[in-house]
């Protein structure tokens, strides 16, 4: 945690503004709330923090022991945004040990999350301040199609993971994910990755449907392994 300054409300307690007469403070968005008279305003961020280091460095202790070979954060399922400060601990140590991160991007179907955790210009933000970082960003950003693949031609770091949906759908017309067909084949089509999503789908199935769509066989290689083995440095 940073050095406490006795003029940001985060690192005050009740205590602290009763005593010193304080009656006016400017309010950030985030986790800035009342946690009793005795613990500051950001005690949720000081253990959000603290955890997110404890996970960098589990992190590393699983990749230089155990042999992982990258990180995948569903970000949603904590109701944490992807460019939240508190992931940046994680994307940092990523970097450090030169492992990729794939990441949730488009809608999410649980009621106890906000469908927004998974707009693609978070990932952007987070590209933008850690440019080494591989990325992919999986599902394929639907219903913001369009803006992920515009954040893929911003950035070379970043793949697209074409799973948890099926392939055939990006020949059929108004679903959304035409646009990965036409970019995936064409300015895109190093950093297009299949992925099973087994069990939710029959592999073989999937794989068929990926076969059949209208590419190049080149093309269809790259998407069925040869990207991934670059993403993953095999």
């Amino acid at each position: 945690m940073t050095e406490r300054n006795e003029y940001l409300l985060a690192h005050l307690t009740p205590r602290d503004l009763q005593e010193r007469g304080i009656d006016t403070a400017i309010l950030p968005i985030g986790a800035t709330e009342y946690h009793g008279n005795h613990l500051p305003y950001s005690t949720d961020t000081i253990m959000a923090e603290g955890l997110s280091l404890r996970l960098a460095r589990e992190l590393e202790t699983a990749v230089r022991e155990f042999g992982l070979r990258g990180l995948n954060l569903q970000c949603f399922e904590h109701r944490l945004a992807v460019d939240d400060r508190r992931m940046y601990p994680l994307y940092a140590k990523c970097v450090e040990l030169d492992i990729p991160v794939n990441v949730h991007v488009g809608v999410n179907f649980s009621l106890k999350s906000s469908p927004d955790y998974g707009r693609p210009e978070m990932l952007d933000r987070v590209l933008c301040d850690f440019p080494e970082l591989r990325a992919c960003a999986a599902p394929p950003g639907w219903p913001w199609v369009m803006d992920l693949l515009s954040v893929a031609w911003r950035h070379p770091n970043l793949w697209i993971g074409l799973i948890a949906v099926r392939p055939r759908l990006l020949t059929v017309e108004n679903s959304g994910y035409g646009a990965l067909l036409q970019y995936g084949r064409t300015l895109l089509k190093d950093r297009i990755i299949w992925g099973s999503a087994y069990p939710m789908m029959p592999i073989q199935r999937t794989l068929d449907e990926v076969r059949a769509l209208p590419l190049e066989q080149e093309v269809a290689d790259r998407w069925l392994g040869g990207n991934a083995r670059e993403f993953l440095r095999l």
